[in-house]
């Protein structure tokens, strides 16, 4: 009887000190939740839930309303954040009062997903975050779903107040790597093993790398005409499908892109805020959306808003832009008109994403536009990436004043002689004519009477 005794007891240690059982996913809410614990957080006895008007198993026929005595601690609907059950109002008033148990060990990955433009980056790190453990975790693993070269060299971390974090620092190096080999999307995956329990954690992240300014917005229209292929909000969230909103789904708004890709892209239909956004999962965030944080795309504009030049002096035009992520070179300069004009534009500073480019002309090539044309439209432009996306701005320039004596092309009237085709003569083209029409009258005159 003795040793039987020793054994119970020993037993109901062994389960006492399991600081895990019977703990519920906080990612969830516990709506998943299958344990047996039938008493509420402070001490009293649940109740069948076929009591409930609202949260019965009939309305809810898949949450384990029924389980055991059909008393368990269960969050139906997940109206909760955690496992609850009915007690007797003679025991707490309000009827019903949440279980109190622990939240299961969790690993997280902060942030779950992230765009990364290799070029202005020079590391990146990103963490495993194991949350709800009682000790350290050791030999935490990080792996991906594609075979590289790249070693890597992540942390376990320190453990303090039941949370640890693992960090994975990708250098500029292994950035290059993996933005040159992917073929997809990659992922990277921790996996936490907690000491003496049989439970593993996983989390995984995906760095989605991009072009600079491939997936920018246009201010102007609040990214209401974004068609690109952002699925992530601006803390990393996944977004889910626009089926699932009530206010902003295709059927309302058919024409704002809704259904392209997977049907949960960002997007901002009927520009209802000042930039894309998308839904999430409430258990990422509880109020169910956020905006997905990309880049307004830079602008251009040619400057000084005057649009006329006089042939007679330098002028000098700039191309300002803004909206930049860093410094670019390369910018081009043309006009509409053919000309032997050879240009000398200046690509300009960066600075606090602004940079101006200035093409100065000169005199000289004022006058040879001139002499073709009084009007002349210039274009700055930049291509922006590999992709293609580029930057633009035209500006229509009017030239004033009269061309130099020596640079007035030959086939216009420079002394009026040809005033019967130009219908310009002046007062001594008309005086010099008219002297020739006489000599001619008088010599048909003289030739007809000899």
């Amino acid at each position: 009887m003795f040793w039987l005794m020793v054994l119970f007891a020993t037993v109901e240690l062994s389960k006492a000190e399991n600081p895990y059982e019977d703990c519920y996913k906080e990612a969830t809410f516990g709506r998943d939740y299958r344990g047996d614990v039938d008493i509420s957080k402070s001490g009293f006895n649940c109740r069948s839930w076929l009591v409930s008007t609202n949260y019965s198993p009939t309305q809810y026929p898949d949450d384990g309303l029924t389980d055991g005595g059909g008393n368990l601690c269960r969050n139906p609907g997940a109206v909760f954040s955690e496992p609850w059950c009915y007690v007797p109002k003679s025991d707490l008033s309000q009827g019903y009062e949440v279980c109190g148990q622990k939240k299961c060990p969790a690993a997280v990955m902060t942030p779950q997903n992230k765009r990364i433009v290799t070029k202005y980056e020079s590391e990146y790190t990103f963490n495993c975050v194991v949350n709800n453990i009682k000790e350290q975790a050791s030999g935490i693993e990080w792996t991906t779903d594609r075979q590289t070269d790249i070693s890597y060299s992540p942390k376990d971390g320190v453990y303090e107040s039941g949370t640890q974090t693992s960090s994975l620092t990708l250098t500029k190096e292994n950035l290059i790597a993996l933005q040159n080999a992917d073929e997809g999307v990659i992922k990277f995956t921790c996996t936490v093993k907690v000491p003496d329990y049989d439970i593993t954690m996983t989390a995984t992240h995906r760095p989605i790398f991009e072009e600079p300014y491939e997936e920018c917005y246009k201010e102007a229209t609040s990214g209401s005409d974004y068609r690109g292929d952002v699925d992530i909000s601006k803390s990393g969230f996944n977004c889910i499908t626009w089926e699932a909103s009530d206010n902003y789904n295709p059927t309302q708004y058919p024409d704002d892109g809704l259904t392209d890709g997977g049907g949960n892209l960002c997007r901002n239909p009927g520009a209802v805020f000042a930039e894309p956004f998308c839904y999430l999962s409430r258990s990422d965030l509880s109020k169910g959306y956020e905006v997905c944080g990309q880049k307004k795309c830079p602008t251009a504009v040619i400057t000084p808003p005057v649009k006329s030049a006089n042939i007679m002096e330098d002028h000098t035009i700039n191309c300002v832009m803004e909206g930049l992520s860093g410094q670019v070179s390369g910018i081009e300069w043309m006009t509409d008109t053919k000309t032997d004009n050879s240009y000398s534009p200046k690509d300009g500073v960066y600075k606090d994403g602004d940079q101006t480019s200035s093409l100065t002309l000169t005199s000289e090539n004022l006058i040879v536009l001139k002499k073709v044309g009084d009007e002349h439209t210039f274009t700055c432009s930049i291509t922006l990436n590999t992709k293609g996306n580029s930057l633009m701005a035209t500006q229509a320039v009017t030239l004033e004043g009269d061309l130099p004596d020596e640079d007035v092309p030959e086939d216009l009237p420079d002394d009026g002689h040809d005033c019967e085709k130009t219908f310009s003569c002046t007062t001594s083209s008309a005086i010099t004519n008219g002297k020739i029409y006489w000599c001619l009258i008088v010599f048909n005159v003289m030739f007809t009477f000899a």
